[in-house]
């Protein structure tokens, strides 16, 4: 049975050339192509119209044009990162590619600036594969179907220099999630312990970029983004002290500090996140909608950013769990169709969670809300015998919101204080994009490929930059064949993309002249070697006619 590779966009030209390639490189036994084109005049329910359509597809791999409406496509790319399970799906972001006809500077610059731009769009909805049109197909189908299953990825033939150490500086993608006056809540997978003072880079927010900032304390509650940690930053790195506390020499370690570190104007940047516009932001009560072909979404009347409730949805509990305890939903609206484990597993998590009771609309079933409630063990279950009906849990939730819809979600917040009131900076935000530094040592490189050792923990499709030996990002997969441990760092496998022909020239390049460096050496090693034997030769034949002359 063949697979189904979707493509969402408008250029019929990549469309086509994509089916010519598919037959010509012999993929279509195996690969199904599907279209689905961006329709201009599609009407504001867009977001949840395609993202029912495309679920109800099942396709393997979907590739998201991101030539065309930018903002829109940003928004799905990210609701189907959201919905369907990465284990049975691939989501890869497409960009249109113009490379300068000369290296004129401003040319150059201009479209490098450009090319970041639209990168950096891509990569806030967190898809994990982002490729430029010029990619070959073999690498395209390679990337994607190696995100899902590695075993069964056909790898493009290409030349793997290996067994060699260089430590490199990366970054790690992370997110800014809130920002208070003199403090920020970012999200990362990257481990840091309270009072570590760690550096910011932000292509946005230029009065954070290169700066230092100190981890206060941390939690894994209340997860806003794919991450796994949660942080309170503050801009306070040097501790100050008071004119009557003052010791010996206290005063001189402060200024040295000082020197030490690069700080944030906190001025300066609390002045500008006064200033920035928090309309939107009092959505409070929040809805989950599970359904395995979301045609609940049909049911919209209205786009998400109308309605004044947050509502998520995903085709079943086994993609992730992890939304209830992260997204906290107050109802819950899931199709019968869920095994009944994962609707028990769904309330043994909910259990877990102090003070959340959250009302499990139950739809799709002739079972009493009784019987449920007393096989489940608990009391706030509601039974339906229709599919998942939208506008009786949108009355629900305006009768929630009505009568609990004052309470103030930041006190429930570990790592926001009582009176603070935070900006909540969302995901599609430039400004929530920030790196984080990471040291690794590069083991192996190709073309489109590296493997690295690193002492902390990183989890699958997390994703580094990389300067050295060109820019480029690398997304993190299970290793098909085994990596060794070596010095206490855990071994890493990763996919190269987010480059252009250009750049994947160049890095051809790197990987050839390492190849041929290593040739030379073992030349030169060779040489000298032999020099060396004609030398003791010579040496000892010069001894042995000494002795015979004694």
């Amino acid at each position: 049975m063949s697979k189904k590779l979707l493509y969402f966009g408008k250029d019929q030209v990549y469309f086509n050339s994509l089916r010519n390639r598919i037959d010509q490189d012999g993929f279509s036994d195996e690969f199904e192509l599907i279209s689905m084109f961006f329709d201009e005049d599609s009407d504001k329910n867009f977001i949840t119209t395609i993202v029912s359509e495309i679920a109800s597809l099942n396709a393997q791999i979907i590739l998201i044009d991101f030539s065309i409406d930018k903002d829109k496509v940003s928004l799905l790319a990210r609701h189907l990162r959201l919905t369907l399970d990465p284990k049975e799906t691939s989501l890869v972001g497409l960009l249109n590619q113009v490379e300068p006809d000369s290296e004129e500077s401003s040319t150059k610059e201009a479209n490098d600036n450009s090319i970041k731009k639209d990168f950096l769009q891509a990569s806030l909805t967190h898809i994990p594969i982002i490729h430029y049109k010029g990619t070959s197909l073999g690498q395209i189908i390679f990337d994607s179907t190696y995100l899902f299953d590695g075993d069964a990825a056909f790898r493009p033939a290409y030349a793997t220099f290996k067994n060699f150490k260089r430590e490199l500086s990366a970054k790690y993608f992370s997110s800014i999630t809130h920002i208070l006056n003199d403090h920020l809540i970012i999200e990362s997978s990257l481990n840091f312990d309270e009072e570590a003072i760690i550096e910011l880079e932000s292509d946005f927010l230029v009065h954070l970029n290169n700066k230092h900032v100190k981890v206060e304390r941390k939690s894994t509650q209340l997860l806003q983004t794919k991450f796994s940690k949660r942080y309170r930053l503050s801009m306070d790195v040097i501790e100050q002290t008071k004119p009557d506390d003052v010791v010996l020499g206290a005063q001189e370690n402060i200024e040295e500090n000082k020197e030490k570190y690069n700080l944030v104007d906190k001025t300066v940047f609390n002045h500008y996140i006064n200033s920035l516009d928090r309309t939107g932001q009092s959505k409070k009560v929040k809805l989950l909608l599970v359904q395995d072909g979301l045609e609940v979404l049909q049911q919209m009347e209205q786009s998400l950013s109308e309605l004044p409730y947050l509502i998520r949805y995903q085709t079943s509990f086994r993609k992730n769990m992890k939304v209830v305890s992260n997204f906290r939903p107050h109802l819950i609206g899931v199709e019968f169709g869920e095994k009944i484990n994962d609707i028990k597993e769904l309330i043994k998590l909910i259990k877990e969670i102090e003070d959340y009771d959250p009302v499990i609309n139950i739809f799709n079933t002739d079972l009493s809300g009784a019987s449920l409630r007393e096989e489940l063990d608990y009391k706030f279950i509601m039974t339906h015998q229709s599919s998942i009906n939208l506008e009786l849990l949108l009355n629900m939730l305006e009768i929630y919101d009505k009568k609990y819809g004052n309470f103030d979600p930041a006190t429930a917040d570990p790592l926001v204080d009582e009176g603070e009131s935070p900006f909540l900076v969302y995901a599609l935000n430039p400004m929530s994009r920030i790196k984080l530094h990471l040291d690794i040592v590069l083991t192996s490189i190709s073309e489109h490929e590296i493997t690295f050792l690193c002492s902390e923990e990183l989890p699958e499709r997390g994703v580094l930059i990389l300067e050295d030996p060109i820019k480029m990002y690398v997304t993190i997969q299970k290793p098909v064949e085994k990596l060794e441990n070596e010095r206490g760092m855990n071994h890493y496998f990763g996919l190269i993309n987010g480059i252009t022909t250009l750049e994947l020239q160049k890095l051809r390049q790197h990987v050839n002249d390492m190849f041929l460096a290593e040739k030379r050496q073992k030349e030169l090693e060779e040489k000298e070697a032999f020099a060396k034997l004609n030398k003791d030769k010579a040496s000892g034949e010069g001894e042995a006619e000494q002795s015979d002359q004694d």
